[in-house]
């Protein structure tokens, strides 16, 4: 799997930009899921690229992949 990039992503931050990084899991079909990886984060980034791969064997269980964008926060939880 590979993550390219994110475009005109909302403002997160209170300078106006976004700190964005990436968690992706794998969805089985007992509705469970399993953290493959995180990409880096891209400090003030409105529209990062990150070009990065994650290997990951799938198998039949396997539905699909959620992938859920964050800012990430140095003060708080993200």
């Amino acid at each position: 799997l590979t993550l390219f990039e994110a475009n005109d992503l909302p403002q997160a931050d209170a300078s106006g930009a976004s700190d964005p990084y990436c968690r992706i899991w794998l969805h089985r079909e007992d509705n469970t899921c399993e953290l493959i990886g995180e990409t880096s984060v891209k400090k003030a980034s409105l529209s990062p690229i990150w070009s990065e791969e994650f290997f990951v064997i799938v198998d039949a269980e396997c539905d699909s992949f959620v992938i859920v964008l964050w800012d990430k926060d140095e003060r708080d939880d993200d």
